[in-house]
């Protein structure tokens, strides 16, 4: 939504947004003790037309190194051969607590500020439609909103 009596923030120019977001997202990994849980991989970079409005995508592979659960959980799955891939579009602070336990976890308590229908981890073979449920958010208090979005693998029997 619009700020009232505001104008909505100006979109930075792409060559400045990514300088920014190669020097911040680093710092903001490492302060949240995240820093070697995600490998960048440029090869994987989707094309413009598939993100939204344009804008460029950055992947990262998340490989989980440096994480130490401090419980077991029966939620962890090893996906089998016949997962499609989707995408999850997020909040930057659902990203650390994802990247700290290692689990997403599905809605289910809209008490704790979840946002639903029904219970369960939304998903969509298409990044632009994640992209509109990523949240932009203002990260590194720099004035250039980012979203994050993750990519999934889901069993297509488990499908509500």
């Amino acid at each position: 939504a619009r700020p009232r009596k505001r104008q909505s923030p100006q979109v930075a120019p792409v060559f400045f947004a990514d300088a920014a977001f190669a020097t911040a997202f680093p710092r903001w990994l490492q302060d949240r003790v995240l820093t070697g849980m995600l490998e960048r991989d440029p090869d994987l970079d989707p094309p413009l037309e598939m993100c939204y409005l344009g804008r460029k995508c950055v992947y990262y592979r998340y490989n989980g190194r440096g994480r130490k659960l401090k419980f077991k959980s029966t939620h962890q799955v090893r996906p089998e051969a016949d997962w499609k891939r989707a995408y999850h579009g997020t909040w930057w602070y659902a990203l650390w607590l994802i990247m700290q336990s290692g689990l997403l976890l599905e809605s289910e308590d809209e008490g704790l500020g979840h946002e639903f229908w029904e219970k369960g981890v939304y998903c969509t073979p298409q990044l632009k439609t994640a992209c509109t449920y990523a949240r932009p958010q203002n990260v590194f208090s720099d004035g250039i909103y980012h979203r994050v979005l993750l990519e999934v693998l889901y069993a297509p029997g488990q499908l509500r």
